[in-house]
């Protein structure tokens, strides 16, 4: 009894182990491909039944699904472009500038190079105190005029500060016919010539300060102390506004334009 049991056992272990291969060997590649696209068509054809109910059975009696598909595919598209666009937007450097911090204050300053214009100070645009200056303006004009003025300060000992300065506030950045007519950056003492071009009004205007027989040629002792420099030029009367001085001084705190001071070689 017990032998024929055992028998029993054995021999139905190996039927299912014949069974349970006989079901392996029927699972063929085309089988499985029949069943993926069978799941394929029920994952469409809820798409299709979702689209339908969001556009309220519109393209109903199309014949083929494909108007379907191109507006869900149009709908998905524009939606992964606006999110793509946020995080692009999201993800972006501020700038190529390199953040200096000072204290609690981070202000941005650009690298000095031939390629890139010279930016002091990231700010929005406003009229300067005192003056009909547009900030923007201003910031345009030192990223235009930054490396002559370090240029020449380099060459004649002129703090790059004050020619910048001078620049600005004599031809109101730019913005005076002087500029567009005559290449004329630094107003009167300069204005008895045309010059050919905004470079040899700035290098003129060096060489005037500098020249043995110029009356501010002795301002040089004075260095890079852009301070004195704009005392020493009201006092020897290179402009008649009473508060010339300190109009220079506001203007290259303000931009914090002694940092082209610094970077003279």
């Amino acid at each position: 009894m017990n032998t024929n049991r055992m028998y029993y056992q054995a021999n139905n272990k190996n039927l299912q182990k014949d069974v349970q291969y006989t079901i392996l060997d029927q699972v063929t590649l085309r089988l499985l491909f029949r069943r993926m696209m069978h799941h394929v068509k029920r994952i469409f054809t809820t798409l299709n039944n979702l689209f339908h109910s969001v556009t309220f059975g519109t393209f109903a009696h199309g014949r083929t699904p494909w108007i379907q598909l191109t507006v869900i595919g149009l709908i998905i598209f524009i939606v992964l472009k606006k999110d793509l666009h946020f995080q692009l937007k999201m993800n972006a450097p501020l700038s190529t500038a390199t953040s200096i911090t000072e204290g609690t204050s981070t202000r941005t300053v650009e690298q000095m190079s031939l390629l890139q214009p010279v930016k002091l100070v990231e700010s929005k645009p406003e009229v300067l105190l005192h003056t009909n200056l547009a900030q923007d303006k201003v910031e345009d004009y030192i990223k235009r005029f930054g490396k002559i003025a370090i240029t020449e300060s380099s060459k004649f000992g002129i703090p790059a500060s004050i020619k910048m300065a001078q620049g600005i506030l004599e031809s109101q950045a730019g913005e005076v016919a002087a500029v567009r007519v005559f290449n004329n950056h630094f107003g009167a003492p300069m204005g008895e010539m045309d010059y050919g071009s905004a470079w040899e009004n700035w290098r003129a205007h060096s060489l005037y300060l500098t020249e043995a027989t110029s009356p501010f040629q002795p301002l040089l002792k004075f260095g890079m102390d852009y301070k004195k420099w704009a005392r020493g030029l009201k006092d020897l009367g290179y402009s008649n506004q009473p508060s010339y001085d300190q109009l220079l001084i506001g203007l290259i705190e303000k931009y914090q334009m002694y940092r082209l001071d610094a970077m003279v070689k």
